[in-house]
């Protein structure tokens, strides 16, 4: 919890009594009766007015620092003035395997391609939610007729993304305005931002940019866009100014932005997944069979105040690089952190063994990340270290040692002081060691003390 700056001091009478004590020590007020005067109704308006200003400039200054500022907008704005951008609504994801089985077809083509943005149906808890892919794929024809879809990168598991997808589109009429573009949907998940500049409203040709946060270099040439939420709780689209952070769209051209509007958490553990539609092959029309590998996980909504306040500072120190094991923690987690309940790292030089050279990863993943998932996101990690890593240090990963703590417990109480039954108090102590237990056990560094539970 943030720590405030408390305002005990400002009493209001506790700053009347100390006007009074003030007049009570001028000649002109000596033994003077100011509760059975006029002046004591001035006194009031005079403490009124000193309170007020005093929890204003108290307010004021809590709202300044990122330790104890308590509204979302001020959070935010300190948080970006260190370069942090906290985490939009975040979708879900699960992992499937696609395949059309044509043997039936005599005169079949040899390939098939399907474009992003292939939907499918999920039900959690009787919601309903939609998933897509989110690039193209593709099938070759095996010999007998079946196809089985993969990734660009020749992988059969296929990642799909819970979300509507939405399209917001800004004309800019003076490129040297620097316009900020407002995106008034609070359920954006800004990972999966598509941003394209159009020279003209019409034209068809564009230049796809690139979210500043993913830049390794950056020029007056660069094409960049910063994406970030703004005090009101939707989101603001900007560019460079043609010298810094890249350049800007000129006048009279058209940004298009797409997007996936996401259900947040509400559409994790969804696993049977339904396609909408057909696929289309040669002019007929068939089924696609889906096979889920992982299930949906991974969505969240957005960052908690309490968690932009802990990782911003970590996140300015590391300044978007990898060199210390610090580093390392803090920048996966930072991209990674739907997935992750908790991460240690540390240098090889500290390994039982000595491994210099090398930074070890121990991740603790959310209970419902399944294998499969868990190996993909490692993957992503090594792929992320390999961008931002200054040094060449090798990557491990270890997993963590978990440790089984079995209670039995014993415990009086005296009828007589009580009105509860014994099955009542006896819920009620087994809800307090299991609130314990949450609380204080579970992740690294944490630890657990017997007297503290007592």
């Amino acid at each position: 919890m943030a720590t405030t700056i408390k305002s005990t001091s400002l009493d209001f009478d506790a700053i009347k009594n100390n006007l009074k004590t003030f007049l009570a020590q001028k000649e002109e007020f000596a033994d003077y009766n100011f509760e059975a005067s006029g002046l004591s109704n001035i006194l009031d308006v005079l403490a009124y007015n000193t309170h007020y200003n005093g929890l204003t400039a108290n307010f004021a200054l809590n709202e300044s620092f990122l330790g104890t500022a308590q509204l979302r907008s001020s959070l935010i704005s300190l948080a970006e003035g260190i370069g942090y951008i906290p985490d939009s609504m975040t979708s879900s994801q699960a992992i499937v395997k696609l395949s059309l089985n044509l043997a039936s077809v005599t005169d079949r083509t040899s390939s098939i391609q399907l474009q992003s943005g292939y939907k499918f149906n999920a039900t959690v808890d009787d919601k309903e939610f939609v998933f897509q892919t989110v690039e193209d794929i593709s099938a070759e024809d095996n010999g007998s007729g079946l196809y089985e879809f993969q990734n660009a990168s020749g992988s059969k598991n296929i990642k799909i993304l819970e979300g509507t997808e939405r399209v917001k589109t800004f004309l800019v009429h003076r490129a040297e305005d620097n316009a900020v573009y407002i995106i008034p949907d609070n359920t954006m998940d800004i990972d999966t931002a598509v941003v394209r500049v159009y020279q003209t409203p019409s034209s068809s040709v564009f230049s796809t940019y690139t979210n500043i946060l993913k830049a390794n270099t950056i020029s007056a040439n660069s094409t960049l866009y910063i994406l970030k939420e703004s005090p009101n709780g939707f989101f603001e689209l900007s560019f460079g100014n043609g010298s810094t952070l890249g350049t800007a769209p000129t006048t009279g051209s058209k940004v298009s932005l797409n997007y996936l509007a996401v259900s947040g958490a509400e559409s994790n553990t969804a696993k049977v997944f339904e396609p909408q539609s057909n696929v289309s092959v040669g002019g007929s029309s068939y089924e696609m069979t889906v096979s889920t590998v992982a299930k949906a996980v991974g969505g969240s909504d957005k960052e908690s105040m309490e968690s932009i306040r802990q990782t911003a500072p970590f996140q300015y120190a590391s300044q978007n690089r990898m060199v210390t094991a610090a580093d390392y923690k803090t920048l996966v987690l930072r991209n990674f952190s739907t997935l992750i309940k908790d991460i240690q790292s540390f240098g090889g030089e500290d390994a039982l063994e000595p491994q210099f050279g090398t930074v070890f990863l121990s991740i603790l993943f959310n209970a419902d990340v399944d294998a499969v998932t868990e190996q993909v996101t490692k993957d992503s990690i090594i792929d992320l270290a390999k961008q931002l890593s200054v040094a060449s240090f090798g990557l491990k990963f270890t997993d963590p040692v978990k440790t089984f703590i079995e209670c039995r417990t014993f415990f009086q109480f005296n009828p007589n002081l009580t009105t509860l039954s014994r099955n009542t108090i006896q819920d009620t102590v087994n809800n307090t060691i299991k609130t314990y237990f949450d609380t204080n056990t579970g992740k690294f560094g944490q630890s657990y003390r017997r007297s503290n539970l007592l």
